[in-house]
């Protein structure tokens, strides 16, 4: 027993098998394809059957960010495919995520129910910093760290002053410094000492 199969742009083929395999089909070999038994002397009636081919996805997949600080949110959004599955369990072509750390979210898009595509997005998290210090200077030495700059007049006054400063990270993420400023007095020596009258006295550096 043969079969003949014939099918688009020309296809055909005898089989002695009614199975007809076509190895990696294209979208070119969907359409009507027919079979005849041929029963020694002549093809019987012939049996139609429609072959459907669905494309594979071209998958995409972006995101609004692909770094964020801590607190923000991205929109990803996938295209290419008729149905969509997010490692998250959504099903919707774009989702917003708000991850509290890095994450790589993967995304699989399908084409008639069962050619299927998968892609990947890492969204990056950064923190925010709140740094706090504690430090004390004497009177009158003037100051310059931690984004403080304060003359030797500016530090004359003893006390607790307490300085903030706001900057952002390289990945602009808004962050804090405060810092605790102690100024401390300057120190006042008293010495009582008996001379003389005529005789002369040497404190320090200086002679009385």
């Amino acid at each position: 027993v043969q079969y003949l199969w014939t099918g688009p742009n020309n296809f055909a083929q005898i089989t002695t098998s009614n199975i007809l395999t076509i190895p990696f089909v294209t979208l070119a070999q969907a359409g009507t394809y027919s079979v005849q038994v041929w029963n020694g002397s002549s093809y019987g009636n012939t049996t139609t059957c429609q072959l459907i081919v669905h494309p594979n996805p071209t998958l995409t997949v972006s995101s609004t960010s692909t770094s964020l600080c801590q607190g923000e949110s991205a929109t990803l959004t996938s295209g290419g495919a008729e149905t969509y599955l997010w490692s998250t369990g959504s099903t919707a072509s774009s989702i917003t995520v708000a991850p509290t750390a890095s994450t790589t979210y993967t995304v699989t898009g399908t084409n008639g129910g069962m050619c299927t595509a998968t892609s990947s997005i890492t969204v990056n998290v950064y923190p925010h910093y709140n740094f706090t210090f504690n430090e004390s200077i004497c009177q009158g030495s003037g100051y310059n760290d931690h984004g403080v700059n304060l003359t030797a007049a500016q530090t004359n006054t003893p006390g607790t002053y307490d300085f903030t400063n706001n900057f952002q990270t390289q990945h602009q993420c808004d962050s804090i410094i405060t810092l605790h400023l102690t100024i401390n007095p300057a120190a006042t020596i008293n010495r009582t000492a008996a001379i003389c009258q005529g005789e002369s006295y040497t404190l320090g550096n200086q002679t009385y």
